[in-house]
């Protein structure tokens, strides 16, 4: 079998596994720190990165032939990139609704920090139980990248 080499899908191809990698890295640090006390500040934060990775990944997909180039790059005849793809899409996509869904807002703002009677204005934080769900929702993510 003659493999065929398109520059966009290739580099689209080994810049989205590279992205992949980097999101496990990323998934698993912060499902790390999520296991404690966290400030809303770092739950915002990872919601810009992994927004960031989203959209990322999702341009690289889309690049005409890189499915045809994962596949014809493996030996694995059965390999469905696009499958695999559409998987790891998918969990980021639930981590990141978990967050919307979660944070605190009022109307389209979202509540960072807190102010008392007396002016007084603090981080606010979430608690480790209030951020299993989206520690279960990284976990799954994690196990759609090889």
């Amino acid at each position: 079998m003659i493999r065929t080499t398109i520059p966009a899908a290739e580099a689209a191809y080994v810049r989205f596994r590279e992205l992949s990698r980097r999101l496990k890295i990323y998934s698993e640090g912060r499902n790390i720190l999520f296991a404690t006390q966290t400030g809303r500040d770092a739950v915002l934060s990872t919601l810009a990165d992994l927004k960031a990775f989203h959209d990322d990944m999702t341009a690289l997909a889309a690049t005409p032939g890189v499915a045809k180039y994962a596949t014809d790059s493996t030996d694995d005849p059965t390999y469905n990139v696009v499958t695999e793809y559409a998987a790891m899409l998918s969990a980021l996509g639930s981590c990141i609704a978990e967050i919307v869904s979660t944070f605190p807002t009022q109307g389209n703002y979202v509540l960072e920090r807190q102010i008392d009677n007396q002016g007084n204005v603090t981080p606010g934080n979430f608690n480790a139980p209030s951020l299993a769900p989206l520690r279960a929702l990284l976990s799954a993510l994690e196990l759609t990248i090889e």
